[in-house]
Formats: structure tokens, sequence, C-alpha cells
């Protein structure tokens, strides 16, 4: 008869660990010992015989995925089979039997069994008897913590949260979501996290946050399935009173057709779970598109215009507005255009249209919105254009015209103080006129206008551009009474001038009398007989 013994009692599954290093490690150290009792006597006592047997041992026989095997370095050795001869009672054989670090079924325990026959029973004095229980079986177990009986009971919940309040499809966006697995029962077998999302998502990587205890796990998708990938968490056991946090990330397909929202599916199973417990949990979450559009206004806008009374006509205004998709997404927008038609000094903007380049939408003018660029005391236009579809990697351009005008430019001269008409006047109006672009902010998150605040992006509530126009209006000084002011002036002043020089007697001559110019002469000619008796020469006499 065999007998199998086995140490240790249970297989210790503290360590097994499905996501280290691959080798097999030492188990069980089994222990086969064959009996052997003579049943008749030989008829010569004196001759010594033996029973030559042999003997097959083999790990989970009648398991299609066994767990252990004979060999370190061959795990397809399942089985030892030998012949020996027994020439006493006992004999007993020792053998090591390995399984591979990672088993991840650890419910069942593993069956060893061992049959013998008799190798030479037609030529050997000695039979084995007929009757000879020819087959030994154990099994090993392995250890378990169960708090009822030998069978665990996992209690698994989980639950998990988006870390966005939308789901942003971006180019190279990801999207992250926080899972928490907590096992509430006994020690969890082949514990595995199931994530189901829509094909747009592609998993990326599952990277643990924080954990109870060291909690390796390993994900992996499956082969032609685009919307669910499996995670083993803590393989073979997630033991009781675990818990681990989890953050998935998953990048964003930004050319796939997205639905309003989407709805995200994680599930917890395992080989041992309460099967009245469940611990699938669905959420859902919005879908918003990025986009990128900028508003620029052209530099050939004519937003400058200078009118004098010499040249009082009515000049064109024009201002076109540039609007550029640069984002990979088409989206519907609506657009808005504000500007004044009279202000003061008489100013008015009349025969206004705007122009869409390419014709992609019409506009009409109303006056039933407002905007805060646009005074109360003004009256003002709204240019309100259709809803229209502004492809990716495209612009659209709105050119607003009007005629301006300075009213009563040409009387105003004539209206001036008296002083003015020879200093001249002047003055400008200045006025904003704006674009607004308007889309569904449900659907779409504008990038360029986003701004960072408090570590957070928050969008404006609307893409808008305004720009500044000025006119200006020149009145000359009034050259005819400035010259004829000025000549008047001048004869006046001469008069007066000639007055007082009369006056003062500037246009009177005194004259010398006869006598006293003969005496002067006669005394300059004795002075000079007197120079030339001293025979001084050369003198010049005044």
């Amino acid at each position: 008869m065999a007998h199998l013994t086995f140490q240790p009692k249970e297989i210790n599954t503290e360590i097994f660990d499905c996501l280290g290093a691959d080798e097999n490690l030492p188990m069980v150290t089994l222990t086969a010992c064959f009996e052997m009792v003579k049943v008749t006597k030989s008829k010569q006592e004196a001759v010594r015989s033996g029973l030559n047997i042999t003997f097959t041992v083999a790990v989970d026989p009648m398991r299609q995925k066994y767990l252990g095997f004979f060999s370190q370095t061959d795990k397809t050795a399942r089985s030892l089979t030998s012949t020996y001869e027994m020439l006493d009672e006992t004999a007993c054989f020792n053998f090591s039997i390995y399984m591979h670090k990672c088993v991840s079924e650890l419910l069942s325990p593993i069956s060893i069994n061992c049959n013998f026959s008799q190798a030479d029973n037609e030529t050997a004095a000695t039979t084995l008897n007929v009757d000879s229980k020819r087959q030994s079986v154990v099994e090993v177990p392995f250890k378990k913590a169960c708090r009822k009986n030998d069978t665990c009971i996992a209690e698994l919940d989980v639950d998990f949260s988006f870390m966005t309040t939308q789901l942003l499809v971006a180019e190279d966006a990801y999207f992250n979501v926080s899972i928490k697995l907590a096992n509430h029962g006994d020690d969890s077998y082949n514990t595995m996290l199931a994530m189901h999302y829509p094909p747009g998502l592609s998993f990326s990587r599952m990277t643990l946050i924080e954990s109870s205890r060291s909690t390796p796990h390993k994900c992996s998708d499956l082969e032609g399935v685009l919307d669910k990938t499996i995670c083993g968490v803590s393989l073979p056991l997630f033991r009781s009173r675990s818990s681990a946090t989890f953050e998935s990330s998953f990048y964003v397909m930004h050319d796939f057709e997205w639905d309003d929202t989407i709805s995200m599916t994680i599930d917890a199973n395992s080989n041992n779970q309460d099967s009245n417990r469940t611990s699938a949990l669905t959420k859902n979450i919005p879908v918003q598109y990025e986009i990128k559009m900028i508003l620029t206004v052209k530099q050939d806008s004519a937003t400058y215009l200078n009118f004098t009374t010499e040249d009082p006509a009515p000049k064109e205004m024009g201002i076109t507005y540039r609007i550029d998709n640069f984002g990979f997404k088409d989206f519907p927008v609506n657009v808005t255009m504000f500007f004044p038609t009279e202000l003061e000094h008489n100013f008015e903007i009349k025969s206004y249209e705007v122009f869409v380049k390419e014709n992609k939408t019409q506009c009409t003018a109303t006056t039933n919105q407002t905007s805060e660029d646009c005074l109360l005391e003004n009256k003002c236009i709204t240019m309100v254009c259709k809803s229209f579809n502004l492809e990716k990697y495209s612009a659209a351009e709105f050119t607003l015209l009007g005629k301006a005008n300075f009213r009563d430019l040409e009387q105003k001269p004539a209206n001036l103080p008296f002083l003015k008409k020879y200093t001249g006047d002047s003055g400008n109006v200045k006025f904003v006129s704006s674009i607004h672009v308007g889309y569904n902010k449900d659907r779409f998150v504008l990038e360029s206008l986003k701004q960072k605040k408090k570590d957070d992006f928050t969008p404006f509530q609307f893409p808008m551009r305004r720009i500044e126009v000025q006119f200006d209006f020149i009145i000359p000084p009034n050259k005819l009474l400035i010259i004829s002011t000025g000549v008047s002036l001048g004869l006046v002043l001469l008069i007066i001038i000639t007055v007082v020089l009369f006056k003062l007697g500037c246009f009177k001559r005194r004259k010398l009398t006869y006598h006293i110019q003969r005496e002067r002469i006669k005394a300059t000619e004795n002075v000079k007989e007197t120079y030339k008796s001293t025979n001084i020469s050369n003198i010049q006499l005044q």
C-alpha cells in the first residue's frame, strides 16, 4: 500500500505575487511511502525475495490547468514515474513540488495522487495481491483566513469620480478618473477591475495614488475590444479590509464623433465575490470640444477720417473684422456688430451695410439689442448675422461700410464767435465699434479666451473685439477777414504816427541870418592863416 504525506500542511499565500519577478518556487515537500506485508509464506524460507514496483506521482491530474510540477525549470513536468525493488517492509521517497510565483486560483487545493503496480508480475517469485489498494490521493490546501467555516466571501466596493467637470476633446488631451476599491469581506481571490468606456477613449495608464497596504496592479486591453480594459489588483489576493485609490488616464481621440454626454462603468469582481453584492457603478459626464478662434481687425480698415470746410463731403468708413478658426473642429457661430450712427457735432453715419466674404451668412440691422460700448444718448445700430458653420482651419471676414458725415460743417464757420473766425476751430468724434461672436458654450470651450485664475482655467463669457474710430474736422481761419482787418489797422496806425510826428515838429526846418553866416566864413579864414604861419599842415578844419 502507498501513503502520501506533505509539508507544510497549508501553502502560504503570502509569497504569491503575480506582478513580481517571473520565477518558480518550491512550495510543498511530498513524501511517498510504500509498505509491504507478506500475506503468504514462501516455500523457500531461506531465500529472501523482493517486489518490483513501478509508481507514478502526478500533480493535479484531473485539472486542465495544473498548478504544481516537479522541476524548477520545466513547468511541464507534472508527473514522475520510477521503478523500485521492495526488499524491506517500508520504503519512502521525497519529492519537491514547485509552483509559479503567480497563481490566480487559490481556492481549490492541489491534488496529488500516486499509482503503483508490479513491474515483473509474470516472472517474479513474489506477486502483488490483487486486493491491494494501488492508489493514494492527497489534497494540499492553500492557507485561508475566512470568517465563516472554510469559505471565503469577498465584499468588494468600487467608487469613482471624474477629475474634471467635463470631458474636453482637444488635441493631445487626456481624461483622468479617480477610482477607489475597497474589500470589506474576506480575502478576495483574483480581483479584477473592469472599465467600460466609449471607443473614443484609449486607455493609457493606471497609477496607484494611495493604499492601506502594498497593492500592485497590472492592466491590459482585450484584443479586438476598444471599449474595455481589465486591471488585476494585488493578484492573487486582495486582502481583507484593504483599500486602494487609483488614477486612470485615457487619451482622448479628437477625431471621434462624440455625443453630448458619455457614460463610464467600472466593475470590481473576483473568484469569491459575494453573489448578492453589486459592485458595478455607472456615471455620466458632458462632452465639450475645445475650439481655437481669434478675432482681428484688418490693418487696411478706414478707422480715421479727416474733414475740412474745403472738403466737407461724406467719406466712406470701412472696418473689416476677420474670424479665424485654427482648431480641428467645425462649430456654428452667430455674429453681432455694434456701432453708433449719430454723435456730437451733428456727426452721422448713414448708408451703412455689411459685406460677408464668400456670402457665408447674411446680416440685418436692428435696434433691439444694446451694447456697453454704445452710450444711451447715442443712436446705435446692431447688425445681427444669421448663424453659420465656421469650418476648421478656415476664416470668415465681415466688412462694415458706411458714409460718415458732419451735417453742418459748411455752415459752422458762420456761427463761430468773432475770435474763432481768426484762429479757426477743430474737433473730433470718437466712438467704439465692436464685434461679438457667440457659440454654444455648453458644447464648446474657447481655448484662446482662457485665463489662469487660482490654478484653474475659466473661460470668458464670449469672444469680442473692439476698435476705436476717430473722425476729425478742421475749420481754418477766415483769410479775407484777416487780410482786410490787417490792412485797415495798418492805415489807422500810419495816420496816428504821422500826426504825432507833426505835433512834435519833426517836419519844421530852422534858417541862419545872413550876417551870422558872413562872420562864420571870416572866422574860418582867420584860423586857416594862423595854422599856415605855424607850419601845421594836413589839418582839416570843419
